[in-house]
């Protein structure tokens, strides 16, 4: 697919979760089974180069509010991956490639993690490609403060800066015991003027809802939209990839059983995942389905003569 293609995403009000668990199984997942539609990172032949956009455009009637009178949807928005996770560590210690995701409303620009410090020349190359500079970015939302997903935050001097109240407590007790919170990730960024704390369950934007699931760390959120029938929960390391969402339980943690909370309840609400170590999943009534392959290379910086790359697909 190339870069500039986007199929767009249309957003509807969200059900209760009790709803969404009663009728789940009874729902049309519309659109892509029956268009054939695949994710475009299949194509891909390095996510950190080419980033993979999700969107589609459809009409949506208005709807009927509580008093019965027209409403309109929320506002058409579109997602793009501008990095994608892959689920892999060295003998040295985390690999920490994780997803970051861009949310374009209403003319306003949201990232849901910023990656790490080693993601930045991928990072910047990605927003380009969308026509977009870092003083663009309106809204940072971060799902926790560890290095692979809040080490970028001073790229975006501009932006509102939303933080749950339970993960900042975390960021704040659990640096110097937490390997992967650094502490001036963790001061920088609570020191800003521009952090805005949030509690409970809110939007963030219309459609948009930020839903706490612990267990990575104790102050871990996602975040979760409908369109077209099908719930999406941005996930980041409440599911770090597809064993963990298959299985149910986390390969490491904070609290392990929060954990298993948190993944069971977004199997259940979830018609596709976006996880922070590797590509979209899909829930199916027989299983999880990667949406693509996960997709890893790395090359020395010698000389051309005597340069090696290593390629790894999952």
């Amino acid at each position: 697919m190339k870069p500039d293609s986007r199929i767009r995403v249309t957003h509807h009000a969200l059900p209760s979760e009790e709803e969404r668990d009663k009728h789940k199984k009874h729902q049309v997942r519309a659109g892509y089974k029956s268009t054939g539609y695949s994710w475009p990172i299949c194509s891909v032949p390095n996510p950190s180069t080419h980033p993979a956009s999700y969107s589609r455009t459809r009409h949506s009637p208005k709807r009927l509010s509580k008093d019965h009178t027209l409403k309109s949807d929320p506002p058409k928005t579109t997602i793009d991956l501008l990095l994608t996770g892959f689920p892999g560590r060295t003998p040295r210690g985390w690999l920490g490639w994780s997803t970051v995701t861009l949310i374009c409303q209403a003319g306003r620009a949201l990232l849901f993690d910023t990656g790490g410090p080693g993601d930045r020349p991928a990072l910047l190359a990605s927003l380009q490609t969308k026509g977009l500079t870092p003083g663009d970015i309106d809204t940072i939302v971060l799902s926790h403060f560890h290095f692979d997903h809040a080490g970028n935050v001073e790229l975006f001097p501009t932006a509102e800066i939303l933080v749950h109240e339970t993960t900042a407590v975390y960021a704040q007790e659990q640096t110097g015991k937490d390997l992967a919170l650094l502490e001036w990730v963790t001061t920088t960024i609570l020191a800003q003027p521009r952090v805005r704390l949030l509690r409970g369950e809110p939007e963030v934007w219309p459609g948009i809802q930020m839903i706490q699931t612990p267990g990575h760390t104790s102050g871990c959120v996602s975040l979760r939209l409908e369109q077209e029938q099908e719930v999406w929960v941005f996930a980041a390391d409440a599911v770090k990839h597809r064993e963990e969402l298959s299985a149910g339980v986390a390969q490491a943690g904070f609290d392990l059983k929060a954990s298993r909370n948190s993944i069971a309840r977004i199997r259940r609400i979830a018609d596709r995942v976006i996880p922070g170590h590797d590509v979209p999943l899909r829930v199916t009534p027989h299983g999880i389905e990667p949406e693509g392959q996960a997709h890893l290379e790395i090359m020395t910086t010698l000389t051309a003569s005597v340069a090696k790359m290593a390629t790894l697909d999952l």
